[in-house]
């Protein structure tokens, strides 16, 4: 039975600097294979081989994650002269944001730029938050515009300066229409930013904040219908009246909360205002949501 060992010296830097240069890790194996005459001649198996590679790959980047997403932006932007990626440091040296977006993102922004959602993912990734700038294309595909993170502890000041480099690396072209979840810190830049978009809450987020906080099923269809309802505000008024009597909320705090946010979700607040808004520039005619 053949006996395996460790690589020995002068195989473990053929595999790193092999790997260094991006050589995929089965093309590394099947080169040291050759210049050995076959696998029964190699001391080491695959798992060694690979278990070596993972190991330096840890090593390049730990304790500097930040200087290695850093370094790859570096590189892309110099394949890519539409590729845009930039950054800020705390007074510490430690990355406070980042925000990088390619070639397609500010093609794809010229031509369906006129609405722009974010989506961020709060505390679900080892960073702090991921932002993305998306909207849709004419497909009703979503596209990308852009993407940032925040290392650091949220403040105004932080998604201040996202939002204003998104700007300025799209050429200054403001989005007719934000939509947005219900973070107060973000609406609050929002409005700085960009004082003339027109500012709504992202009906997902509003359904699945629903899912957690009343966990009734007829209640989420009620409440989505409600979203959506082609209705006066008169009407409107009364079905959401009728909702909260039905499933007895008329003491739950989110209930509550998100009524009185009713003008930035509800179409039958928005519609004539968001029309009309809409009507006034000749970059969106014909724009219906």
């Amino acid at each position: 039975m053949h006996e395996y060992c460790i690589l020995s010296d002068a195989d473990k830097v053929q595999v790193k600097n092999l790997q260094d240069i991006s050589i995929r890790s089965y093309h590394i194996l099947g080169y040291l294979t050759v210049q050995k005459d076959g696998y029964v001649s190699l001391s080491f198996n695959q798992k060694d081989m690979y278990n070596l590679i993972t190991q330096h790959r840890k090593k390049k980047v730990k304790g500097s994650d930040a200087n290695a997403a850093i370094s790859y932006l570096r590189g892309k932007a110099g394949d890519d002269s539409y590729f845009f990626g930039k950054y800020t440091l705390s007074n510490v040296n430690r990355l406070e944001n980042l925000f990088w977006a390619d070639r397609t993102s500010h093609i794809d922004y010229e031509y369906f730029g006129n609405v722009l959602t974010f989506a961020s993912t709060y505390n679900r990734n080892v960073y702090n938050k991921l932002l993305i700038f998306s909207g849709s294309n004419h497909h009703g595909h979503t596209i990308i515009f852009g993407c940032g993170l925040l290392f650091l502890n949220e403040d105004i000041s932080l998604y201040k300066w996202l939002l204003q480099t998104f700007l300025e690396i799209i050429g200054n072209k403001h989005p007719r229409l934000v939509v947005t979840d219900k973070h107060l810190s973000m609406r609050e830049v929002i409005k700085q930013v960009y004082p003339y978009a027109i500012y709504r809450l992202y009906a997902w987020h509003l359904h699945r904040n629903a899912c957690e906080k009343v966990k009734n099923y007829g209640f989420l269809n009620d409440f989505k219908e409600l979203i959506y309802v082609n209705a006066s505000v008169e009407e409107f008024e009364v079905k959401q009246r009728h909702m909260v009597e039905k499933y007895n909320l008329s003491s739950n705090y989110w209930a509550d909360q998100t009524y009185e946010l009713r003008y930035l979700w509800a179409l039958a607040h928005l519609r004539n205002q968001f029309l009309d808004k809409l009507g006034q520039h000749p970059n969106v005619k014909g724009l219906t949501l």
